[in-house]
């Protein structure tokens, strides 16, 4: 292993000061220019909703019109510069989504500073504990998830918007960590909250049912269905709570049903952003230059193709389809393989797809790596 070489310890601590001196440099020299206009949504419709009774999903102009005034009346650059490119909302979020957000300081510049901050611990966090699952010792795994935040695309884009997939990225880590290691909590019901988890997980940001999936998949295989079923509890649990707690913030379940009615427009109507926008989509990119069929459609035939090359990978091509159930069964018993594939569904169907949710990618990327096969190269390789 490379911390194992003579002196590479030492080496390997003086890279991480250099890296961390630089992570900072450039981390202090970009915020003042970070835009942060999906964290000025995600800040300003709690803000808004003190002085609105009706959600952000029935009113969308007035809370426009409270953030607008907020923002002209303020000396806030940071404010002013991000209201600029958001004059108008989108207020896809879930009611329990912004009732999270209401927990944020109300100071603009200071909460997108603490939340920009945590951006950077989410993402570090999340790379060391890939880079330990794949046998690299503490400090190169320090180098690793340092040069990540150095270099890496998605992240880079996740801190210039400032949304959330640092975060959903670490829960990621932290769910394949427990899961590698076999770090259940003994007591049976601490344990079923790796199920009931993922309810909260997918209801505070629903672009994730795959993932949640998958994780769901390696654990009934991993844990047996007594135990599945105790985590399927906890799941419906968590999803009452984080129900009730955003049906709290809006002063009543109606929000709920408020959000799902205006989300429709995600089925091809207004709330869908086409690849000049930014949107990353195979679904988006099979509808807008065939100009056939729907978003939808074409996300569910990409899903059945999918799955279908799945099918012949592990029957023979179709020879062998008695292979199909014990190698399904194999493949959601590692988690690593079981989250990859959740992401690639994810990738592949969902019908927006932003730059930043790529920092998922880093998840089937520490996949390939085989550290214990080839230590010593494997450790140069991932840094």
């Amino acid at each position: 292993m490379l911390s194992r070489l003579p002196g590479s310890r030492l080496a390997c601590i003086a890279a991480a000061g250099i890296l961390l001196a630089a992570l900072v440099a450039k981390a202090t020299f970009a915020f003042p220019f970070q835009l942060g206009i999906d964290f000025y949504q995600f800040w300003g419709v709690p803000i808004a909703h003190k002085s609105i009774a009706a959600s952000p999903y029935l009113d969308p102009p007035g809370y426009e019109r409270a953030l607008n005034g907020l923002a002209d009346a303020s000396g806030n650059e940071k404010l002013r510069h991000a209201n600029g490119f958001r004059r108008n909302l989108e207020t896809m979020a879930t009611p329990f989504f912004y009732s999270a957000f209401a927990l944020v300081p109300g100071d603009y510049e200071t909460a997108q500073g603490i939340y920009t901050f945590l951006l950077y611990v989410a993402t570090g966090i999340g790379v060391t504990l890939l880079a330990r699952l794949r046998g690299i010792a503490f400090w190169p795994a320090i180098c690793v998830a340092l040069l990540v935040e150095l270099s890496f695309n998605p992240f880079v884009q996740d801190l210039k918007y400032g949304n959330v997939s640092s975060f959903q990225f670490l829960y990621m880590a932290v769910m394949l960590y427990v899961a590698a290691k076999g770090l259940y909590p003994k007591n049976p019901w601490l344990e079923s909250l790796y199920l009931g988890s993922l309810a909260v997980f997918v209801l505070f940001k629903p672009n994730t049912p795959w993932i949640a999936l998958a994780l769901a998949s390696h654990y009934w295989v991993a844990r047996g269905t007594r135990k599945f079923a105790n985590g399927m509890a906890a799941a419906a649990a968590g999803s009452v709570i984080a129900f009730a707690c955003g049906a709290a913030f809006f002063d009543g379940p109606g929000a709920w049903i408020d959000w799902f009615h205006f989300t429709q427009g995600m089925n091809g109507g207004s709330l869908v952003r086409s690849l000049e926008q930014g949107n990353l989509s195979p679904a988006m990119l099979l509808w807008q230059r065939s100009g056939s069929m729907g978003l939808v459609p074409y996300a569910l035939m990409i899903s059945a193709w999918l799955a279908l090359a799945f099918v012949l990978a592990t029957t023979s091509m179709g020879r062998r389809t008695d292979q199909l159930l014990p190698a399904l069964r194999r493949c959601l018993a590692d988690p690593w393989l079981a989250l990859s594939i959740g992401i690639m569904f994810t990738f592949a169907t969902a019908p927006l797809v932003w730059a930043y949710y790529h920092v998922f990618a880093l998840v089937p990327m520490f996949a390939f790596f085989r550290p214990r096969e080839h230590p010593a190269r494997t450790a140069w390789i991932v840094v």
